[in-house]
């Protein structure tokens, strides 16, 4: 069994005393749902194992709460852990883009390209000591999975995870992170903050939602990215 734990923090001046609206709460916590459920069926398929969101019970004074996923596993394991599904979420990580921040960060431009990265790995110099190989094969290993995007007006590409852009490719999953993210659009409220391991893993502003970034599908989009990304092989 492996369980992982998220700290999901709303802030703004309608909860000065600690105090949500349960319709606004509840919502994006179903979403939060949704969107490991249907992660974990999309990246694991046949060999997707039961995943449990619970609600721990949350530090008095603050409308802060902490979720656990959990990972029951009754026979093998899964192609994609649960720590992986969340990573590819956003929800938990750093490093290359996961569904939530590739979001924020296209700021809802079109992808232009999608290119999958290719990627060969020769014999380290010399000088090189341990640490720095196994860095550098991490960074490999991580690119060897990913694609680059060329997104509308942004003058670099974006590296995100072949994981990030099957979910960025599934029709529900952007509409349960749109009401995951959805207690934005309520006045008084202005900001979602998540953490993992009592690290900030980023943060959702009022802005973002205002101004659209968390939208659904272009299947026009789509339809040029989806062939883009290997079907993943059975282990």
């Amino acid at each position: 069994m492996s369980t992982e734990e998220l700290t999901i923090q709303y802030s703004g001046p309608a909860l000065v005393d600690h105090t949500m609206d349960l319709a606004i709460f509840s919502s994006s916590l179903l979403a939060l749902d949704h969107m490991c459920q249907g992660a974990n069926s999309i990246l694991n398929g046949a060999s997707a194992t039961d995943i449990q969101v619970k609600l721990k019970a949350p530090h008095q004074g603050c409308v802060s709460i902490t979720i656990q996923i959990i990972e029951v596993t009754i026979q093998a394991a899964p192609l994609v852990s649960v720590g992986d599904i969340l990573k590819a979420l956003g929800l938990i990580g750093t490093g290359i883009s996961g569904l939530l921040w590739l979001m924020k960060r296209r700021k809802k431009r079109k992808i232009r390209q999608a290119l999958l990265n290719m990627v060969n790995f020769y014999r380290p110099p010399d000088d090189w000591d341990e640490e720095k190989i196994a860095e550098v094969l991490a960074e490999v290993e991580a690119l060897k999975n990913s694609m680059s995007l060329r997104i509308e007006g942004e003058p670099k590409l974006v590296d995100a995870s072949l994981d990030t852009m099957r979910l960025y490719c599934d029709a529900s999953i952007r509409m349960a992170q749109q009401q995951f993210v959805a207690p934005l659009e309520a006045e008084g409220i202005e900001q979602i903050r998540i953490q993992h391991n009592g690290e900030t893993v980023g943060i959702v502003e009022k802005e973002d939602v205002t101004n659209e970034y968390y939208d659904v599908i272009d299947a026009e989009e789509v339809s040029r990215i989806l062939p883009m990304i290997p079907t993943r092989n059975p282990a």
